[in-house]
């Protein structure tokens, strides 16, 4: 079995099945729901990352040679770029990104509930 003959969900379900039939199990550890703020901060971690790697990028460009900058660039930078998101200037063959595990837990939330109309809206104390 190679990941080549499977794609996406087809083959973790294939993974898991071999898996348990090993004897192995996977524990889920789901949430009854998402909080906003585990999305938030998940935006504020990959926007983190790609200020990271500019950074490193840029101090490679700064103090190395035009070679280990590109090679840089071409290599490492470009696959921590591609697992992150699918946008960007190199092309991405990663199946799911960080970009597509954020978008999954905001439609896992849904819409924001709003208070209906009419409704009383508690007032912090303090």
């Amino acid at each position: 079995m190679t990941k080549a003959s499977y794609s996406g969900d087809a083959y973790w379900a294939v993974v898991n099945k071999v898996y348990q039939e090993m004897g192995g199990t996977f524990k889920h550890h789901k949430k009854s729901s998402i909080d906003p703020s585990d999305v938030e901060r998940l935006k504020e971690i990959q926007e983190s990352i790609y200020e990271l790697l500019d950074e490193a990028l840029n101090t490679i460009r700064m103090a190395g040679s035009r070679t280990t900058y590109e090679r840089s660039r071409a290599y490492w930078f470009a696959h921590a770029q591609s697992a992150i998101t699918h946008e960007g200037e190199f092309v991405n063959t990663y199946d799911y990104t960080l970009t597509d595990a954020i978008k999954e837990l905001e439609q896992e939330m849904g819409p924001e509930e709003e208070p209906e109309e009419g409704a009383e809206t508690p007032t912090p104390v303090g």
